[in-house]
């Protein structure tokens, strides 16, 4: 078994930017790393990169699990993946209850970063794999980028120098 780290960024091909973009990966019960980018530009690939770590090898049975997160620009509606292994995240979400909701639809100041920290770090600390995406990284990942692309359909695609896997959305109005 080899322990192994691959950085991740956000691409946003939509038409307009997008806020309080999350990601929480877990890699199976050994490893789970979220990051919050504030706003993400149209056309733009995010700056920061995440850390996530996993392993390759013999013996090793892990998987990388996703869950991607966003606040359209208008602050009313929560985009987020939706594979169709559903309904649990859905569930989460709205047991964060309408305060952090709505808080998500403010598009500047602290209040709103913080709600979308607390709203990933609640589904990171959950032990299912419901709702999130599958995308496995492979030895040739280790320390390259994988980028997530939001597609102007709102649908997700994950690029790694291993492969490519696609997902859909869905959204939850603020």
């Amino acid at each position: 078994m080899v322990k192994r780290y691959a950085y991740v960024s956000v691409r946003n091909n939509t038409s307009s930017p997008v806020h309080n973009v999350s990601v929480i990966h877990k890699y199976s019960d050994v490893y789970r790393s979220k990051e919050i980018w504030p706003t993400i530009q149209s056309e733009e690939l995010a700056e920061d990169k995440m850390l996530v770590n996993y392993n390759t090898g013999f013996l090793t049975t892990g998987h990388d699990w996703w869950l991607i997160m966003w606040v359209n620009n208008e602050g009313n509606t929560l985009y987020y993946s939706h594979p169709h292994n559903f309904r649990d995240i859905l569930d989460k979400i709205e047991r964060l209850g309408n305060g952090i909701l709505k808080s998500l639809s403010k598009l500047e100041g602290g209040e709103s970063g913080q709600a979308m920290r607390e709203a990933a770090q609640l589904i990171l600390n959950q032990e299912g794999t419901a709702g999130f995406k599958q995308h496995m990284l492979e030895s040739d990942d280790n320390d390259k980028l994988t980028e997530i692309v939001i597609n102007s359909d709102y649908t997700i695609t994950f690029k790694s120098h291993s492969g490519t896997s696609n997902t859909v959305t869905a959204t939850k109005e603020l």
